[in-house]
């Protein structure tokens, strides 16, 4: 098994979770960018299955990396599997998108909240971050056929928790308001008036 990140200390520290759990001679950890293992990967034996966690909506060039990942596909089962955000690109945060959360915040006491206002859940400071993640599905359909799909959304709960600093969140004040938060997004989900901002997907390689 070969894992694979550009972070030198994320890939130090999954190194020492996989020893810590016997697993240091099962997997090879790499620092290197998609594209370029990927190129490399599609000139070897290629892969039985490829993971994507968390690291799609941080990529640019989604068509050369869903590309050669089906391209790298070619033992058995042969699949893919992505657990990623999927929802609004990095500029297309809105409003509405941030509505529901925003009612939630406003609950919450103001010395738990990083601001007045409820600010886009965006690492701006990353300039990859939700680089092209609205895009992901629709450009992994030009690749993969799509087996599973299951989206959890967290299309309340995640805007609501990143504005609230850390050391707050075990207070018991927001832990109510975060508990009212999951309700709301689980009525939202029944009632199907969300487009979900997480999912899981299986899929194989339209040849």
């Amino acid at each position: 098994m070969d894992a694979i990140d550009v972070s030198e200390r994320s890939v130090e520290r999954a190194k020492e979770a996989a020893a810590g759990q016997g697993y240091s001679g099962r997997i090879s950890y790499h620092v290197a960018d998609a594209v370029s293992w990927l190129k490399a990967a599609a000139a070897g034996p290629g892969y039985d299955l490829v993971f994507f966690h968390a690291s799609l909506h941080h990529v640019e060039n989604l068509e050369e990396v869903l590309r050669m990942t089906a391209s790298c596909l070619r033992g058995t089962p042969g699949l893919l599997y992505i657990d990623e955000y999927v929802g609004p690109s990095r500029d297309q945060w809105a409003a509405e998108h941030l509505g529901y959360a925003s009612s939630m915040y406003g609950r919450i006491p103001r010395e738990y909240r990083r601001s007045d206002f409820l600010a886009p859940p965006v690492a701006f400071d990353d300039p990859t971050e939700m680089i092209r993640s609205a895009e992901i599905l629709n450009v992994l359909r030009a690749y993969f056929e799509i087996l599973e799909y299951k989206p959890y959304y967290g299309n309340v709960v995640m805007p609501l928790v990143c504005g609230i600093p850390r050391a707050a969140i075990e207070q018991p004040a927001v832990r109510e308001v975060i508990g009212k938060a999951m309700e709301l997004e689980d009525f939202l989900i029944e009632k199907s008036l969300l487009d979900p901002l997480y999912a899981v997907v299986v899929a194989k390689p339209r040849r």
